[in-house]
């Protein structure tokens, strides 16, 4: 699903948002750097993205940059920081290992982001920054479930449980939470599994583009059966774009999505891909979609 950039006290780790039915919390795009002025009308948060950035400190101010723009415009943000907790291959690719000056890099862009005014301390209302995103689709990218010390058992990746960690254990993010979106193949056994994985993060989508309305939406149902809705969330991921490498279907439907969304008091935001795709058409340029998706955002948005 990554886009080049060019084109555990879990009763403090729940966000503000009810667990009861009704609106979600959020609504914005994946991927949607650069684009707040174009959608920030109907928006509420905002994704930074960062990859294929391959030096950490261009994509460190690229987040401040879109930072900036998004305090400007109300906005909250989901922030990628991958680029701060792990290590990756030629090109910013996959499988990503561990980064072993990650606790001194993150202390210090905490350092920044609350310096900047982006992050209140255990005020999530007063800050910019909604959600740290550390990893796209783990299971591809080399952080699948791995097997215990017995040689038997399986435990979430320790590359990606210490990543975490380093969020965690910062007294300043300690209680933001840290999200992911999972492929298909997430719940698969074997190298591509992430049964463990997934149930390490405060918010937990699901992205199918090859899937139609109903497929998608059952997933998302077994989704909610490997994770706790006592305290994680649910991410809804709608394939919002056509005409590009790795959309296999129709887009889903924008008020199908929408209604479960609405029905389902686990999902915390509604996030299709996406506004811009820079090699098809995405929400932007579809103008049925465009005005369905304009009229969800601005309910979730405006209406109370």
């Amino acid at each position: 699903m990554k886009l080049t950039t060019t084109v555990l006290a879990t009763g403090l780790l729940l966000s503000a948002h009810s667990a009861s039915a009704g609106q979600p919390q959020y609504f914005g795009y994946y991927a949607n750097s650069g684009n707040t002025a174009d959608n920030g009308d109907h928006t509420n948060i905002t994704f930074i993205q960062t990859y294929s950035i391959p030096n950490q400190q261009d994509a460190i101010n690229l987040i401040f940059s879109e930072l900036a723009q998004a305090k400007a415009r109300n906005l909250k943000a989901v922030i990628d920081v991958h680029k701060l907790l792990f290590t990756t291959g030629a090109n910013d690719s996959c499988p990503y290992k561990p980064n072993p000056g990650r606790v001194l890099q993150w202390n210090q862009f905490v350092d920044q982001l609350i310096n900047q005014g982006y992050l209140v301390p255990n005020n999530p209302a007063a800050s910019t920054v909604a959600a740290f995103y550390p990893v796209d689709e783990p299971e591809l990218c080399g952080l699948n479930d791995a097997k215990g010390p017995d040689g038997w058992t399986t435990r979430a990746n320790p590359i990606l449980t210490e990543a975490l960690s380093t969020v965690r254990w910062n007294a300043s993010t300690a209680n933001v939470p840290i999200a992911a979106i999972v492929s298909a193949r997430y719940s698969k056994p074997g190298t591509e599994g992430l049964t463990f994985g997934v149930r390490q993060f405060n918010w937990v989508g699901l992205d199918n583009y090859g899937a139609n309305d109903d497929e998608y939406l059952k997933q998302i149902n077994q989704l909610k059966t490997r994770i706790d809705t006592n305290w994680q969330r649910v991410i809804l991921v709608p394939q919002a774009a056509t005409n590009a490498p790795g959309l296999d279907g129709w887009p889903h439907t924008p008020q199908r999505m929408y209604d479960f969304a609405r029905a389902d008091g686990s999902v915390v935001m509604l996030m299709p891909f996406l506004w811009f795709h820079p090699q098809g058409l995405g929400t932007r340029d579809i103008p049925w979609m465009r005005a369905e998706y304009t009229r969800i955002g601005s309910e979730i948005k405006y209406v109370p």
